[in-house]
C-alpha cells in the first residue's frame, strides 16, 4: 500500500487504512509529510508507528522541525498564514514524535522481484522538486539517470501521476490529507509486485470530512485550510482563483525572490537598475506585446535573478541561473513559473530561444511567445548597463511603422551601453518587425 502527504488529516488516514483492508496489502509505505496544515499531527504519526509503516520525511516534515532554529526569520519572511501553520505544528508535535520524524531517511532504496525501487518525497534530486505533468521529458530522462532504478514513488504534488520515462517508471500515489484534482477525496495506490512487474491501483474514497473541518475551527487554524480540503486546492490554485493577487502579495514574493538573489550573492545594483529599464521598456511597448501585469511581473523576478549563476563562475553563468532557479526550493512559485522565470533570465545573454532547447521545448508556442517577448527586453536592459555604472537616469520608447527608437536619458558618456544594448536587440527586432534606435536625449 502506497501513501503519502497526509499532512496531520487523521479522519482521511483512516478512511484509507479501512478502506486498503479489502486487498490484504503487506505493507504500507508512506512518502512523507505526515504533518502541515491540520490539526492531528501526533495522532497521524502514532497511528502510522502502530502500523510500523516504511516512511521516509518530507519536505513539510523537516521544515517544521527547523521551525525552533528560523522563527525569527520565517516570522518576517512568511505569510502570517504560513508562519501560524508552522507554529502550531511545532508546538503541538510531542517530543517523541519530533525525535522519531528526525530519525527518518530522506530517501529509502527497496529491491522487490529483482525490480530496483527509490522512496522519495520529491523528486531524486531534491525533496522540494515536484514530478508532475509540467515535469519535462529532459527533467525526466535527468531524474531517471540519477535515480538508477526500475521504479521511483514520490509524493509533494498532491496529484495521482505516472508516467515511463526509458527504464524508469515515475508514480506519485496522490494526497491522504490534502488530496488535489479528486474533488475532495482521500487518495492512495496498491502495488502489486510479480516476476519483474508491477500493477498500480489507484483509490479515492470519501471520509468524514467535517471532523477535520472542526478540529481546524477548534484550534482556530487559518480557513483556507477548509478551502483546500473543500476544493480540493493547493494554497496557489486558491490564489489564482481570485481575480489578482494583492499588491502586499506580490510584495511579499519579491520580497522572497530579492531574498534568494541575496543568498546568491547577487549584484544589487546592477540587477535593480536592469530591472527599471525593463520594466520601462515593458510599459511604454505595451501595445505592441500586449501582456499582462502577470508577465510584467515575470519579467520583474527574472531582472533580478537574470545574473544569479555568476555564484558559480562566469561561464555559461546564464544557464546556470535557470537550473538554479529551476531546482530551488526558495522561491514562492510552482515548477512551471519557475521554469518560465529561469528561462527569461537564460535568455538574457547568447543564443536566442529555439525549439529544441531544454525545457523551452516542452512548453505550449503561447508561454514561448511570451518568455521570448520578455527576454528580448532583458537582453537590452542588460546591454543599456553594461558598464554596472548606472549612467542611464529614465528611457522613452517612441515607434512608428518601421522601428523602434530607445531614447536615453543621460548626461555621461553612454557609447557602450549604446553599442551593447544594440548587439542586443536582436530578439526584440526579430519579435516586434522593426529596426530598434536608440537616441540620446537632453
Amino acid at each position: 500500500m502506497l501513501i503519502g502527504d497526509i499532512h496531520a488529516n487523521l479522519p482521511a488516514l483512516k478512511a484509507v487504512l479501512n478502506d486498503a483492508q479489502r486487498y490484504k496489502y503487506h505493507q504500507i509505505w508512506n512518502l512523507g509529510d505526515f504533518v502541515g496544515y491540520y490539526p492531528f499531527p501526533n495522532e497521524v504519526i502514532d497511528l502510522l508507528r502502530k502500523y510500523e509503516a516504511l516512511s521516509i520525511i518530507g519536505n513539510y516534515d523537516l521544515k517544521v522541525l527547523a521551525f525552533k532554529k528560523n522563527k525569527e526569520k520565517w516570522q518576517k519572511s512568511k505569510t502570517p498564514e504560513k508562519f501560524l501553520a508552522f507554529k502550531w505544528t511545532y508546538d503541538a508535535l510531542s517530543k517523541e514524535n519530533r525525535k522519531y520524524l528526525a530519525s527518518l531517511p530522506e530517501q529509502m532504496r527497496i529491491e522487490i522481484n529483482s525490480l530496483k525501487v527509490l522512496l522519495t518525497h520529491g523528486s531524486p534530486a531534491s525533496n522540494d522538486e515536484y514530478i508532475c505533468a509540467q515535469t519535462t521529458k529532459h527533467r525526466l530522462k535527468e531524474l531517471a539517470e540519477l535515480a538508477d532504478a526500475d521504479i521511483v514513488l514520490s509524493g509533494h504534488s498532491h496529484i495521482v501521476f505516472s508516467v515511463k520515462e526509458g527504464n524508469t517508471l515515475f508514480i506519485n500515489p496522490g494526497s491522504v490529507g490534502r488530496p488535489e484534482g479528486t474533488k475532495g477525496k482521500a487518495a492512495y495506490a496498491i502495488l502489486n509486485f510479480s516476476d519483474k512487474h508491477l500493477e498500480v491501483e489507484n483509490y479515492q474514497i470519501k471520509y468524514d470530512m467535517e471532523k477535520t473541518i472542526n478540529a481546524i475551527r477548534k484550534e482556530k487554524l487559518p480557513e483556507n485550510f477548509i478551502k483546500m480540503l473543500k476544493q480540493g486546492k493547493s494554497p496557489s490554485q486558491l490564489q489564482k482563483g481570485q481575480s489578482s493577487l494583492t499588491q502586499k502579495q506580490r510584495n511579499e514574493q519579491l520580497d522572497s525572490v530579492i531574498e534568494f538573489a541575496e543568498s546568491c550573492n547577487y549584484e544589487e545594483q546592477h540587477s535593480q537598475q536592469v530591472m527599471k529599464i525593463a520594466l520601462k521598456i515593458f510599459d511604454d511597448l505595451k501595445k505592441f506585446h500586449k501582456l499582462s501585469n502577470r508577465e510584467r511581473f515575470f519579467l520583474n523576478c527574472g531582472a533580478i535573478l537574470h545574473d544569479i549563476g555568476w555564484i558559480k563562475g562566469q561561464k555559461e553563468h546564464h544557464k546556470t541561473a535557470l537550473n538554479m532557479i529551476i531546482k530551488t526550493s526558495s522561491l514562492p512559485f510552482d515548477l512551471h513559473q519557475r521554469i518560465i522565470i529561469g528561462l527569461i533570465a537564460r535568455y538574457h545573454r547568447k543564443a536566442l530561444p529555439k525549439s529544441s532547447h531544454k525545457y523551452f521545448c516542452d512548453l505550449r508556442s503561447s508561454e514561448q511567445h511570451i518568455i521570448s517577448v520578455l527576454a528580448s527586453i532583458l537582453r537590452v536592459a542588460d546591454g543599456l548597463d553594461i558598464s554596472r555604472m548606472n549612467r542611464i537616469t529614465n528611457l522613452k520608447c517612441e515607434s512608428d511603422n518601421n522601428e523602434i527608437t530607445i531614447k536615453l536619458y543621460t548626461n555621461r558618456k553612454v557609447t557602450s551601453e549604446i553599442s551593447a544594448a544594440s548587439k542586443k536587440s536582436d530578439l526584440m527586432q526579430q519579435l516586434f518587425r522593426k529596426e530598434v534606435m536608440f537616441e540620446l536625449t537632453d
